[in-house]
């Protein structure tokens, strides 16, 4: 078991974002195991490098969704995963810069409990229900990679093996 967990408190009842958030969850657990920690750098490197690839694909699948949909809060939700994507970059900056250390796994620990329960339980719980609430018209499905690809959501070299390391 890891630091964190998809409890109930993170479901959102809407089966895409649910499995994705799983996904996000495992992600992060690796990035903050003791193995990603203890026994190389490049173990924490790799799997922060995951999880950022991961949030990339994870924020451009759900504007995808919200912009069809036409979700009356994007402009909020979208600013949420700006902030996120910003933070993550940083992090990344640091890690490459510096390297590994003791202060930046505690930094990015704090940003994904951050976002954990404060953007999945407060903003895609919105997200969640306002699709519910939208499921009387045609079903809606959150994109694939080569849809994200095609509109430029993310970049034609995104290294789809963050979707395969949960």
């Amino acid at each position: 078991m890891g630091r964190f967990e998809f409890t109930g408190a993170l479901v959102t009842g809407d089966r895409d974002i649910d499995d994705q958030h799983r996904t996000l969850i495992n992600l992060a657990n690796r990035v903050v195991a003791p193995a990603a920690v203890n026994e190389a750098p490049t173990l924490f490197q790799e799997a922060v490098g995951f999880l950022a690839s991961y949030v990339d694909y994870h924020f451009a699948s759900e504007e995808h969704v919200m912009r069809a949909v036409k979700y009356p809060d994007f402009p909020q939700h979208e600013a949420w995963h700006s902030r996120f994507r910003n933070e993550v970059a940083e992090l990344l900056r640091q890690n490459h810069a510096q390297g590994d250390s003791k202060a930046l796994r505690l930094r990015v620990s704090f940003a994904i409990e951050d976002w954990l329960l404060a953007h999945i339980q407060i903003m895609d719980a919105a997200l969640a229900r306002f699709l519910r609430q939208q499921r009387g018209n045609p079903v809606i499905q959150f994109p694939d990679v080569q849809t994200l690809r095609k509109t430029g959501a993310i970049t034609a070299n995104f290294d789809e093996a963050c979707l395969r390391a949960s």
